[in-house]
């Protein structure tokens, strides 16, 4: 394996080199067995030193680029979780104290450049902590998610990696409501972030994809992996409308306007689109719901055109 200078030198001259994500990770998963085997517990004076050269030079490397790809994108993730991670093997306390303090720093550089969410899960937890502690939960959160939210249109490219980082976009900024949700019991949440995740125009997106040029000059292995990242997206937005829906209903139809709602119910479930139609004649008559029965007569699907003239006569009987 080497020693511990050695394979930082060899991690420097590679990454240098390639300035890959996935030579990072394989030098960093080396870095830390070494690390972590019992010959190596307490590093020497030469090689704490080295260390340390190397985690400041990690953390400065993490706000490097201009993140115009998908690649810098998960590259800066990943120095700042590698970064994050080799602090406790430092020797002296003092030099992790300083460290932590100055990945705090680029941790909120990384969320006002919309990076922060793609950080591994265990790392980014830690710093939401940490500065929920000295900040109000809500308002840190909001910032962290807008920003995030911003970043779940990548896919403008249509190229793998964009939709791959947009859809690790998605997946962690539904984490992020989902967490933020049970540890502060607040479902205003819901009214308050899913606008931000845009899935009026994902729903778009998605549902136009299959008759898009660029789905006919694809390559159909890359065309099946844009799919599958879109259909993963769709799902996750749609979990998070159902459970805005669960959870008050009449406030996500009073939110959303007329045309919105049409365009989610139209990618939504049967079951779940269903359950929406069918609670909202319950409501007190409005114009809005008046024009969602309406325009789902016109629906190409025949149960959908009898289910809302069914429920469009209830409405108009009752009200």
């Amino acid at each position: 394996m080497g020693d511990i200078k050695t394979q930082i030198a060899e991690m420097k001259k590679e990454l240098g080199r390639f300035l890959t994500c996935d030579y990072l990770y394989v030098g960093f998963d080396t870095l830390v067995k070494s690390l972590e085997s019992p010959e190596n517990r307490t590093l020497t004076e030469s090689e704490n030193k080295e260390l340390m050269s190397w985690i400041t030079a990690l953390a400065a490397d993490c706000c490097y680029n201009t993140y115009s790809s998908a690649n810098w994108v998960m590259y800066s993730a990943r120095c700042f979780h590698c970064a994050d991670v080799l602090i406790k093997y430092l020797v002296l306390e003092e030099q992790q104290s300083y460290l932590e303090k100055l990945l705090n720093d680029y941790f909120l550089k990384l969320i006002d450049r919309g990076v922060a969410a793609v950080i591994p899960d265990e790392t980014l937890d830690k710093h939401i902590l940490r500065n929920t502690k000295s900040m109000n939960s809500k308002t840190f959160y909001n910032i962290l998610i807008e920003k995030s939210a911003l970043e779940c249109t990548r896919g403008r490219t249509w190229s793998v990696s964009e939709m791959s980082v947009a859809c690790s976009y998605t997946m962690s900024v539904k984490r992020l409501i989902l967490k933020y949700m049970e540890k502060y019991s607040d479902f205003s949440a819901l009214k308050e972030w899913l606008p931000k995740l845009n899935t009026v125009r994902f729903a778009k997106v998605w549902y136009e994809f299959p008759y898009s040029g660029n789905y006919r000059y694809m390559r159909e292995s890359a065309r099946d992996r844009v799919e599958e990242y879109l259909d993963k997206m769709l799902d996750a937005h749609l979990e998070l409308f159902s459970l805005w829906f669960s959870h008050n209903p009449q406030e996500l139809i009073d939110t959303l306007s007329e045309n919105d709602l049409i365009e989610i119910m139209e990618v939504t479930e049967d079951a779940e689109f269903e359950k929406i139609l069918r609670y909202s004649v319950t409501l007190p008559w409005n114009e809005k719901i008046d024009g969602v029965l309406r325009h789902f007569l016109e629906d190409d699907e025949q149960w959908i055109v009898n289910l809302s003239r069914e429920l469009l006569t209830v409405y108009d009987e009752k009200n």
